[in-house]
């Protein structure tokens, strides 16, 4: 999409659906666009996720996958947001 492009190298690749927005590939979450990658913090007891080809450093996390959905969806729209902000 246009919002993506803004900070987002692009490349075509094969997706499993999780959900309507979602996807999981070898251990990276997709959604609009943007790609994340995953591990889980045995020490934290948390899944930690960073949003990956975008030059702010950008790191969300959850006590579930279902939470980490949640922060992935935010994390993206917070920095579609600001890099919107930026340009205006």
């Amino acid at each position: 999409t246009a919002r993506a492009k803004c900070c987002l190298k692009h490349q075509e690749i094969l997706l499993s659906k999780i959900d309507e927005q979602i996807f999981l590939l070898d251990g990276m979450f997709i959604y609009n666009g943007f790609a994340a990658s995953v591990r889980y913090s045995e020490e934290d007891k948390l899944y930690v996720g960073r949003i990956e080809g975008i030059k702010s450093v950008v790191f969300f996390e959850g006590e579930s996958l279902i939470q980490l959905e949640e922060a992935f969806k935010e994390a993206v729209e917070d920095h579609l947001d600001f890099c919107n902000r930026k340009k205006g």
